[in-house]
Order: structure tokens, then C-alpha cells, then sequence
């Protein structure tokens, strides 16, 4: 064929030879066409690629899965709710998220532990001799128990025996029980001094734990995503192998129409391009499907040669009315966020107060009171004796606190900008809720267009398809109004998509998101949201419960 109707061939064949081989040949070709057997016939000459070879990238038909290359092991047949159990079972980032909250959870209970009754102890024994004596023996041991006041104080009591073997002599005892205070009056004194280390790791654990759960919103919200995007990218191949069908259907009959005289060779040309740009376009669709079909694998934390099959219908969700207004104070009452900066403001005048009381000057009590003797026999009423007592204040001269006063400085500024942060922040959750109202309202308007679109698309294709038959429009005409039905569906699969994945951002931005263990959110709709009018029926599959 394209030695005939090549440049090279326009030059060396002459058009009657060229126009008499044709009609010989196409006329044969027809006869094989209405050959009940003949259908082997309508395939693609040699210059335009066989299905076959564009199938070796996926071998899926219209309605399955595509599979995977591997042939020896089954795929693992994966829907938007294995999808999420994988990522919140097997994930990666879901795991690390998990890991950094126990770290917390596990500062916050050494922190606590501070906070109780701290026991400590030693044993040492020595060995000392002169050259012409025999060696002198000494062993001894300690206990001590300390305790942290809420004053910002520390008691402590130590209790501690020596056994002393002479080398000439009995041996004896040498104990002594000590009870030392030490309590500061102004500097580093007070309750919120003494709990600011417990405060803060509680703080920390909070903040980490709310950051989790967001964590948590938008793995799920970003799994789905991808789940989705998948289905578009598994919709889009499948919909071009179709258009290939196509257009391999259209390019037999334009060769069939022109050995009848019914078309001109342009047509056929205009119906092989076609077809090659349907090739084309399956081509790129199965290796952009592949590429995200790898990410997704390593989202999911599984092998990337391991076979998965993306199954399940495309969500499905009923048409909703919004509260803005009771969105937008939802969202202020629920942002975890939000909390968190507003707590950061009570951290900041915490931190002000601590400044404050750094500046004061150190004026310290200790007092310690100690019983002791040396006895034959340990704990010889040790206790019965007086006890010997020191009670001392010392104050410091304060001549230079400029680095203090720098500090409460720092943390004034601290505090303003926790505010100004605070401000922000409430300003911020407004604007991401409004966004997220308004490209509801957009994948609303959106689903109605692409819906009408689906429409009007198939009346023209079926219009098309009586003109084609009446001979009043080319081949071409017919497979473009065939491509149109196609995009349109795929684009309605696309808005449907974008409509559920809007809704459930929406909860996400208002706080009301709840996602359980398995990564899956309820579909109890918000007290905002309600399904509208005869749509109740409408729910459909999205893969939550």
C-alpha cells in the first residue's frame, strides 16, 4: 500500500494502473468482510501496529482489572478499603508517624517518674596496709531517697554504714542517717517553677498526639486520592483500548468503502493516523498507569513487582447542602490545629512568668540534721542519740541581671507573637474552609456539566452514526463523535471522583474527620451537611462505612 500511494509510487505508477489494482483488490477484500469467517480479514496492514503488540503492556479487557506481568503469583485484588488497611498497617510514613508519638509518650512517662520518690544507693569497700603491718579491711554502704517538693525544694534522706576491720583490733561500725532540705524562696521557687518540666512534656504529648490525628485525616484522605486517581488513570486505558477497536474498525471500513468507490484515499489516510494516535494514546495511558501503580505499591509499603489489581466501583455521593456559617464555627471549635496555637499563647505566658522569676534574687534555705556513732553492731541505737543540726539562708547580691531581663524581653516577644500567631491561625482555618465550600460547590457544578456532557455526547454519536449510514458524513466524523463519548465518560468518572474526594476534604477542614484504626471514615454526615432533597438514594459505594 504505501509503495502505491507514496510519493516514490505517485512518480512510477500511473493513476489508471493504480486506480484498477485497487478495485480489484478492495473488491476481494469486501467479499471477505461479509465472509462469515471473514473477520481475520479486517486486520491492520503491516504499517500500522497489531493490537496485539500495544496488548503486550496490558492484556486487560474492558471490565477487568488490568494484571499485573507476573504470571506465576495471583495479583492481590486491592479496593479503596484494603488500599487503606494497607496503609495504615504496613505504610511506612503511618508506622514513623506511630513511632515519633510513642517517643513522646515515653519522654512524658521518664518526665513523671522525676516527679516521685528517687532511690539511689552505693557499696565500695577499701584495703590499706602499711609494710610491716598486716592490711586494714573497710567496707561500707549507702541508701539515699530523694523527693522533689512542690515548693521547688528537694529533701533527701541517706542513710549509710562502714564496717571497719583493723588488723590488730575488733572490728566496728561507723553510721550515720542524715535528712538534708533545700528550698529556694525566690528565685526558682513556686509550684509552677517546680512542675514546669512536667508541664512540658505534657504539652509536647498533647501537640503530638493532635498532630497524629492529622496525621492520621490525611493519610486516609491521601490513600483515597490515589486509589481514585488509579481508577481514572485503569477507566482511561481501558476507554483507549476501545477507541483502538475503533478506529481498527474504521480503518477496514475505509478500505472497504474506497474499493467500493464510496470514499476517497484521503479517508483512509485520516483513518490510519486516527488509529495510530489511538495507539499512541493506549500506550502513554498503560505506562502512566503503570508509574502510578508503582508509587502507589511503595505507599502501601509493597513489593513494586508485586502483582496488584486496582478493583471496585468509582465513589458514588449524593448531592449536599452546606451551612457555611455553622461550617465555619464548627471548624473553630474543632480545628486540632487551632487548639494547638491557642495553647501555645497559655505555653508563651508561662514562659513570661518563668522569665519573670528569673530575675529575682537567690535567697535559699538548707537546713540538715544528721544522727551517728561508731557501734559494735550495726544500727546500735543510732537514732536515740541527739542529732546534730545546721539551718543556713543565703541571699544573693543581684549588682547585674541584664541577661535575665534580656530573657523576659524574649519571651514578652514570645507572647505577642503566640497571639499574633493565634490570629492567624483562626484567620486561616476561615480561608481553607471557605476553599473547601467553594470547590464543593465547583466538583458540584462540575458533575452537572460533565453529566450533560455524557449526554449530549451520545446524541451526537447516535446522530452521527444515521448521517454515516445515510453517506452525508465521512468515517472520520463518525470516530471523532465516538472519541467525544469517550472523553466524556471518562471526564464524569473524573467529576464523580472529585465530588467525593471535595465533600470529604471539607470534613477535613472542619475538623470532623473521623478516621478509625483501619483508615476508614464514617459516613455519618456533619451536623452542616445535609443530603438534598431526592437524593437519599444516591449514597452509593466510597469505600467508607
Amino acid at each position: 500500500m504505501q509503495q502505491v500511494w507514496g510519493r516514490s509510487g505517485l512518480e512510477s505508477v500511473s493513476w489508471a494502473a493504480v486506480w484498477r489494482a485497487m478495485r480489484l483488490m478492495w473488491v476481494l477484500r469486501l467479499l471477505l468482510v461479509v465472509m462469515p469467517c471473514g473477520s481475520a480479514a479486517l486486520a491492520v496492514e503491516a504499517d500500522v501496529i497489531e493490537p496485539a503488540e500495544v496488548g503486550q503492556l496490558s492484556v486487560a479487557d474492558r471490565g477487568t482489572p488490568i494484571p499485573s506481568v507476573s504470571e506465576d503469583v495471583p495479583p492481590l485484588q486491592v479496593n479503596l478499603t484494603e488500599a487503606l488497611r494497607l496503609a495504615f498497617t504496613e505504610g511506612r510514613s503511618k508506622k514513623t508517624s506511630d513511632e515519633d508519638l510513642t517517643l513522646v509518650a515515653h519522654r512524658l512517662r521518664v518526665v513523671r517518674r522525676d516527679y516521685g520518690p528517687r532511690l539511689s544507693g552505693t557499696i565500695d569497700g577499701d584495703l590499706s596496709a602499711d609494710e610491716a603491718e598486716s592490711p586494714d579491711a573497710e567496707i561500707g554502704a549507702s541508701v539515699t531517697v530523694s523527693q522533689e517538693l512542690p515548693t521547688a525544694g528537694r529533701v533527701s534522706v541517706t542513710g549509710s554504714t562502714r564496717r571497719l576491720e583493723p588488723a590488730d583490733g575488733d572490728g566496728s561500725y561507723n553510721q550515720n542517717l542524715e535528712v538534708v532540705l533545700t528550698q529556694p524562696l525566690l528565685r526558682d521557687a513556686g509550684q509552677l517553677v517546680w512542675r514546669e518540666g512536667l508541664t512540658d512534656a505534657e504539652r509536647a504529648y498533647l501537640y503530638a498526639e493532635r498532630g497524629h490525628v492529622q496525621f492520621l485525616q490525611d493519610l486516609s484522605l491521601d490513600v483515597a486520592d490515589s486509589f481514585w486517581r488509579l481508577q481514572v488513570q485503569q477507566y482511561r486505558v481501558e476507554s483507549s483500548r476501545d477507541d483502538v477497536k475503533r478506529n481498527e474498525f474504521g480503518l477496514d471500513q475505509a478500505k472497504a468503502f474506497l474499493g467500493l468507490g464510496r470514499t476517497t484515499a484521503n479517508d483512509v489516510f485520516r483513518a490510519e493516523v486516527s488509529l495510530l494516535q489511538a495507539q499512541q494514546s493506549l500506550v502513554d495511558a498503560i505506562a502512566a498507569y503503570d508509574a502510578s501503580l508503582d508509587r502507589f505499591k511503595i505507599d502501601l509499603n509493597l513489593p513494586v513487582d508485586a502483582p496488584v489489581d486496582i478493583t471496585g466501583d468509582a465513589p458514588q455521593r449524593p448531592l449536599l447542602d452546606v451551612d457555611s456559617r455553622l461550617a465555619i464555627q464548627i471548624a473553630l471549635d474543632n480545628r486540632l490545629d487551632l487548639m494547638t496555637s491557642k495553647d501555645r499563647i497559655g505555653d508563651a505566658q508561662r514562659n513570661v512568668a518563668l522569665a519573670r522569676n528569673n530575675i529575682l534574687p537567690d535567697l535559699d534555705l538548707d537546713a540538715r540534721a544528721s544522727w551517728g556513732e561508731n557501734t559494735q553492731r550495726p544500727w546500735d541505737d543510732v537514732i536515740d542519740d541527739r542529732p546534730d543540726y545546721i539551718v543556713g539562708l543565703t541571699l544573693e547580691i543581684p549588682f547585674e541581671r541584664y541577661r535575665e531581663r534580656f530573657g523576659y524581653a524574649e519571651r514578652m516577644t514570645d507572647l505577642s507573637q503566640a497571639r499574633r500567631s493565634s490570629d492567624l491561625k483562626e484567620s486561616q482555618v476561615v480561608r481553607e474552609v471557605q476553599a473547601a465550600l467553594r470547590d464543593l460547590r465547583i466538583a458540584e457544578v462540575s458533575l452537572k456539566i460533565q453529566e450533560r456532557n455524557i449526554e449530549q455526547s451520545r446524541k451526537r454519536l447516535i446522530k452521527s452514526q444515521m448521517d454515516f449510514e445515510d453517506g452525508l458524513i465521512s468515517n472520520r466524523d463518525l470516530v471523532e463523535a465516538q472519541g467525544e463519548v469517550r472523553d466524556a465518560e471518562v471526564a464524569f468518572f473524573q467529576a464523580r471522583i472529585n465530588y467525593t474526594a471535595a465533600e470529604l476534604r471539607l470534613r477535613r477542614e472542619t475538623g470532623v474527620l473521623v478516621v478509625d484504626a483501619a483508615g476508614m471514615w464514617r459516613t455519618t454526615l456533619p451536623s452542616y451537611i445535609k443530603v438534598r432533597d431526592g437524593e437519599q438514594g444516591a449514597m452509593g459505594d466510597d469505600g467508607a462505612k
